[in-house]
């Protein structure tokens, strides 16, 4: 039996988070294992194949080591070798390792170790294992954070709040890759190709779907696809309905530096001269009005209140890019989001074969609500595991506390669907 698949069958054999951390602890200097843990995790790594649990024919006598795991990364995550080619070059390399071997590399291609070990007790052994996905984000809007825009002489701008999935284009060597907020590479079938005009940039927008009829479609079946494109389960005809709505562009240097120089309005600027010389329906820019105060932005975002969309905008245009929640960027909206953990599923009082409400709970447990609203029919016929420990998208009107005082729970709270862009569900501090 291989070194590594002893390591592997004791933590596997092994009961409690604890016992599994100290075996891992123990292997630290192992950089085979390391590695194992690093391909079958990060989510900004695709093989872009699966491979059939079911042994292998043949075996050799090698053992897994990191040269062997760096060229699979390289062959199939770099697309040396595609489609039939791939899965005869795996093929190749899984008949030279030893049984157990092979069984490893296949659970590392399929993304699951098949062990009980998380990520989290792998990136508590070595830190930095899974490298965060670079994003920005906007501040909430109030009185104290409203406070930098009225300082004289600001540059402003207000902008549509769309409603749909957080996409960041990663243009480079006139390849283009998209990937979700927390570094999830989407599967969208070559349809945003086109982007490799913005090589040595990352654009920033949402993905949206549209209906048959060329308009948006609504927020729960856009969500739906985009989870689809996360999953990597979308079909070429559905990615080719996905639409761009983009609001900036970030040099590829100052996007991997975590921070950059460039000022906003100098990016949107040229965001918007790439997109004269780009003849696609696919792409548009977000709507964007500047402005001189804040009561200009208020009045779009009542106006946008009012033509049905989710909120505004409202930017520093001196601000730079940078991999945080920023406070050059404020989040206007009159209804909140929340993504919440649901933690119990109830059934339904007059039709107990059906789910009534989702009980559902932030990441340091202290709120917790009752969703019902928002769930379809065909909703409330799926199984309970389906929604069980998985994170949720919801919509409420307030935080309020609760009966007991202590714990908190939402006025108006309407389910929206699965989140799979994310890994963990909000805390109280961040919806307060």
């Amino acid at each position: 039996m291989s070194k590594l698949s002893k390591i592997f069958d004791s933590i596997a054999a092994t009961s409690g988070k604890l016992a599994k951390l100290d075996i891992l602890l123990k292997n630290v200097d192992n950089d085979t294992l390391r590695m194992s843990f690093a391909l079958a995790y990060n989510p900004q790594t695709n093989f872009y194949i699966t491979v059939d649990k079911a042994e292998c024919g043949k075996s050799g006598k090698i053992e897994l080591d990191v040269k062997i795991l760096k060229d699979v990364y390289d062959h199939l995550h770099g697309r040396l070798v595609t489609g039939n080619a791939a899965r005869e070059y795996l093929d190749r390399v899984l008949a030279d390792l030893v049984p157990e071997d092979q069984v490893i590399l296949k659970r590392i291609i399929n993304r699951d170790l098949e062990i009980g070990a998380s990520i989290g007790s792998a990136e508590k052994v070595w830190s930095g294992l899974i490298p965060s996905f670079p994003v920005m984000l906007a501040d909430k809007f109030n009185a104290k954070t409203a406070e930098l825009f009225t300082k004289p002489n600001q540059d402003l701008m207000v902008q549509l709040k769309c409603d749909g999935g957080r996409a960041a284009a990663v243009c480079e060597n006139n390849k283009v890759t998209m990937f979700s907020r927390n570094g999830n590479e989407l599967e969208v079938w070559d349809h945003f190709s086109f982007l490799s005009v913005f090589d040595g940039y990352v654009v920033d927008g949402e993905l949206l779907s549209l209906t048959s009829d060329g308009k948006i479609a609504d927020r729960k079946t856009s969500n739906g696809i985009f989870n689809k494109a996360v999953r990597g389960t979308i079909s070429q005809e559905e990615a080719s309905k996905l639409t761009y709505v983009v609001w900036d562009m970030i040099p590829l240097d100052e996007f991997r530096a975590g921070k950059g120089k460039t000022p906003y309005r100098a990016r949107f600027t040229e965001l918007q001269k790439k997109l004269k010389g780009i003849n696609n329906d696919f792409i548009s820019l977000v709507p964007s009005k500047d402005i001189s105060d804040i009561g200009e932005a208020e009045k779009f975002f009542e106006e946008q209140l009012a033509a049905g969309e989710e909120g505004a905008m409202l930017k520093l245009a001196s601000g730079v890019w940078e991999d945080k929640r920023v406070k050059t960027v404020l989040k206007l909206k009159d209804v909140k989001d929340a993504t919440l953990r649901c933690i119990g599923v109830k059934p339904h009082s007059k039709h107990p074969e059906l789910i009534g409400s989702l009980e559902c709970a932030t990441s340091c447990g202290k709120l917790e609500v009752s969703i019902g609203t928002g769930l379809s029919a065909d909703d409330r016929k799926r199984p309970a595991s389906y929604f069980l420990n998985n994170l949720i998208d919801m919509k409420y009107n307030q935080l309020i506390l609760g009966k007991d005082a202590t714990t908190y729970s939402m006025f108006l709270p309407v389910y929206r669907g699965l989140r799979e862009d994310v890994n963990e569900a909000d805390s109280l501090a961040k919806l307060m």
